[in-house]
This record gives structure tokens, sequence and C-alpha cells, in this order.
């Protein structure tokens, strides 16, 4: 292709964007599903206090870490098990604040441990799953890179770069 008869292709920029958000929103909601049926499973009833109000706390301090943890980022677009590896973590970091937080807080909560900690288990699996089944369509949206590569063939040595857009 020479460089009169090459057009711009569209910025990934705005794709992936959009992708976190929905990563994001994704997760937790997975991670409120997961508490929702491990109280369903434990109390009898979804949404009982003793275990949705630390589920309240923990989303936000979820999205928080997962967020410095760089749980949302091109490699975890293009390697699913970096991103399922990061949620974890993230997941584990926020159990570990939601109890320091509740005892630090001296909170009058009526928390279940054995529910928080199956709500933990619960959603980290439901989080995985998701992570899982949503690569496909990630793959399909941005590709296998997620980044838009310009080569520019000069009449150098040759490079072997799959998926880029090359200018000769």
């Amino acid at each position: 292709m020479t460089a009169a008869s090459f057009t711009i292709p569209q910025s990934l920029e705005r794709t992936r964007l959009r992708i976190y958000l929905i990563q994001m929103l994704l997760d937790g909601a997975m991670l409120l599903t997961g508490f929702a049926l491990s109280t369903w499973l434990y109390l009898g009833s979804p949404f009982d206090d003793a275990v949705w109000g630390s589920a309240q706390l923990a989303l936000p301090l979820f999205w928080t870490v997962a967020l410095l943890n760089r749980t949302y980022g091109v490699q975890a677009l293009v390697a699913p098990e970096y991103g399922v590896q990061r949620a974890t973590i993230g997941l584990l970091f926020t159990g570990m604040l939601v109890v320091v937080l509740l005892f630090l807080a001296r909170s009058s909560l009526l928390l279940s441990r054995f529910g928080f900690g199956l709500g933990c288990v619960s959603a980290l699996l439901l989080i995985v799953w998701a992570r899982y089944n949503f690569e496909p369509l990630i793959r399909r949206l941005v590709g296998p890179s997620a980044i838009n590569f310009l080569l520019i063939d000069d009449g150098g040595p040759p490079v072997n770069l799959a998926d880029c857009h090359r200018v000769a």
C-alpha cells in the first residue's frame, strides 16, 4: 500500500474505553450477584443485612482496588488470564479492606463472616466466568492486540509484524 492510497484506520481508544466500562459494570454486577446468591443460600433471603451491607461496602472498594492494580487495561483485554488474576487480587484486597474498615470503625453492622466469605468466593467464581465468556466478544471488537500499529516501510530490512497497518 502506498502512502497516497493509505486511509487512517479508526482508533481503538474509544472502543477500549467502552469495553473497560462494560467490564467494570459486569464485574460489579457479578460481585453483587455473588453476594446475593450466597446470602440466599446461607440465610434464605438474597438481601439480608447480615451480608448485603458488606456487599454494598465491598463494591466501591473493589472498583477502586481494581482500577489501581490495572484490572482494566490493554493487557487485560488481550490476555483474559491476566485480567482474571488482577480481578482475583482486587477481590482479595477488597475482602481485607472490608474487614479492616469494619474493625477500625467499630461498626455496629451485623456481619456474618461465613456469609461474607461465601459471598467473596461466589463473586470471584462469577467474575472469572464472566471474564472468560466475555473474551470472544472483546477479540471481535478490538482484535488480537487491542492497539493500532502503523508500520512505515521505507525500504529498510523487512519487519514481520502481524496485525499492523503498513504504508510503503
